[in-house]
């Protein structure tokens, strides 16, 4: 777990974590691992004294629970079995990187017992062999009907997670991993240049390394110079304009995100953030709305089971804080 290696990096000086940042990570943790349970939903209110960094260290714990996922090869060898005719795929070679359609999966003539995964590159039929799967292609989520005409992947995208901060925390193969794996495992909800600006403060401190929370989080709609993402950014007047997952959970970072957005999310796992600084009415229409939710719908309590959870990661609830979570089962 990432609280008991890094360090945070304050005025050029190097601290412990905060208990509250520890605590944000526990509560993304949580999120990710527990949010869906006996199909129902678990929502997590938190109330901070300000929360303008809150909802990303959450998003950091989430993230977190993704790069420490050792998945191993025959998950890899599962999604490239499961990749149909037209599916699309960045695939990588010593000369340049490129989006690529997929032809078919087929057995290797040469060696039993393995594959071939073959793609339409520009003009030609490309055979990778599944020892190279790993090393060169990298899975997205695009699907298409046909085959389409090859698009090279912009000059300035990042393809792979290789900073030395983040290298001191996981393996490379973990990070290999995970940008074979692309999707988001999260939405949150504010203020984008907030949320810029925030991500590109150098906070955290391992073993002589210095890094910033952008370093856990490739966010689309935030960051532009990734082919990875693990998140998905919406402003609070957003309209929706893709398919919701309901399995993942939302972040709602302040009272204004919850108020023009809960609705949207209403089935998703959540974190509500209300910061005390923020308008007493907006907080004011919040608590009523949680109340409203709790009490009509079909609900459970859950702060203790949270708490718990929260113990057995090594946090606490830092003084300062208030908690409060149920599950929701929706029709």
């Amino acid at each position: 777990m990432i609280h008991r290696e890094l360090k945070l990096f304050l005025d050029n000086k190097v601290h412990p974590l905060p208990p509250w940042i520890i605590f944000a990570f526990s509560l993304g943790a949580f999120l990710h691992e527990e949010g869906i349970k006996n199909e129902k939903s678990a929502n997590v209110v938190v109330s901070v004294p300000n929360e303008q960094y809150f909802a990303l260290f959450v998003a950091v714990g989430i993230a977190d629970k993704i790069f420490s996922v050792k998945r191993g090869e025959n998950s890899v060898r599962q999604q490239i079995l499961s990749l149909k005719k037209g599916s699309r795929i960045i695939y990588q070679d010593n000369r340049y990187t490129r989006k690529a359609s997929v032809l078919s999966v087929e057995s290797s003539p040469v060696r039993n017992g393995e594959f071939i995964l073959f793609i339409q590159d520009g003009g030609i039929r490309l055979g990778i062999p599944e020892s190279q799967w790993k090393e060169k292609i990298i899975l997205l989520d695009e699907e298409f009907s046909d085959i389409r005409r090859r698009r090279k992947v912009g000059k300035n995208q990042k393809l792979r997670i290789s900073s030395p901060f983040m290298r001191a925390l996981y393996s490379d193969e973990q990070l290999g991993e995970v940008s074979f794996y692309p999707g988001n495992n999260f939405y949150i909800i504010g203020d984008r240049q907030k949320f810029i600006e925030v991500m590109s403060e150098i906070c955290f401190f391992i073993n002589g390394q210095k890094g910033s929370i952008g370093e856990f989080l490739y966010i689309e709609n935030v960051q532009k110079n990734s082919s990875y993402f693990n998140g998905k950014f919406l402003s609070p007047r957003m309209k929706k304009t893709f398919m919701i997952n309901r399995d993942i959970p939302v972040l709602f970072s302040d009272t204004l995100s919850y108020r023009k957005q809960s609705r949207l999310f209403a089935q998703n796992p959540s974190l509500i953030v209300i910061g005390r600084s923020e308008h007493e009415n907006h907080i004011r229409d919040v608590v009523s709305d949680v109340s409203r939710r709790i009490i009509l719908g079909d609900t459970e309590m859950i702060t203790s089971e949270i708490a718990s959870y929260i113990e057995l990661y090594g946090a606490s609830v830092p003084n300062g804080i208030e908690l409060l979570a149920w599950r929701e089962r929706h029709c």
